[in-house]
């Protein structure tokens, strides 16, 4: 009995200890969070889903909720995709989205003079997003090309 009581106020402890960390780290550890700026290359059949609905409003100026049967039209043709179907024109400056990339084969016959620029030309290429998600709306401050928040010290 006194080894469960001793077992159980490790385990209080040990989530008291990575509850006051903040970050849910284990101790020791820290997570650190980076943007970076990515080009890619779309592919021809590049596909465009969203997570994200447009708001709908009826004749009242009220929000209207889809019905099931609008939602199944939403969803496409291709129902195990995830999300609902759009198009690249849709895209915004600001919105998060997740790119799922696939490796692609390098095409021959196409070569220039210069070796570098052949090699910078597959290497750009060799990677093509083939699924474009949208999974948050975009952000009204950098969709209107205001700089982001700076972090005070």
């Amino acid at each position: 009995m006194g080894k469960i009581r001793q077992l159980t106020n490790q385990i209080q402890q040990a989530a008291l200890q990575s509850q006051r960390s903040g970050n849910g780290a284990p101790p020791g550890f820290r997570y650190e969070k980076s943007k970076v700026a990515v080009e890619f290359q779309g592919s021809d059949k590049v596909k465009v889903r969203t997570i994200v609905l447009p708001e709908t409003f009826d004749d009242k100026g009220n929000l209207k909720k889809y019905s099931t049967k609008e939602l199944e039209d939403l969803r496409g043709k291709d129902k195990s995709a995830p999300g609902y179907e759009s198009a690249l024109e849709k895209l915004e400056v600001g919105q998060r989205v997740r790119i799922i990339t696939a490796a692609v084969a390098p095409t021959k016959g196409v070569k220039t003079k210069d070796k570098d620029a052949d090699d910078e030309l597959s290497a750009e290429k060799s990677r093509q997003a083939t699924l474009i998600l949208v999974t948050a709306p975009a952000d009204p401050s950098v969709a209107k090309g205001a700089a982001p928040p700076k972090k005070k010290k």
